[in-house]
């Protein structure tokens, strides 16, 4: 499935959960869904492809049949992570 964002959107690719903090195995139901991706396709010249994301919890919109995948609003990243 190939998706092109349109308007102000951005195409995430979320990062996986953790399954352990530390040595502490956490189980599957209570791993959080990340909040952190980075983007793979957008429609925006202010964030390049490849950009590593921090997005608001309940933003965007899920793509069918990729648990992977999120539609997001420019406006709903609220930061960039910068690798050093």
């Amino acid at each position: 499935m190939n998706i092109k964002p349109l308007n102000d959107r951005v195409l995430i690719q979320k990062d996986k959960p953790k399954d352990k903090i530390g040595s502490i195995l956490l189980p599957t139901d209570s791993a959080a869904s990340p909040y952190m991706g980075t983007i793979i396709a957008t429609n925006t010249k202010d964030l390049p492809i490849n950009t590593r994301v921090i997005f608001s919890s309940f933003a965007g919109q899920a793509v069918p049949n990729d648990d992977t995948l999120l539609l997001l609003k420019e406006s709903d990243i609220i930061g960039i992570i910068e690798e050093e």
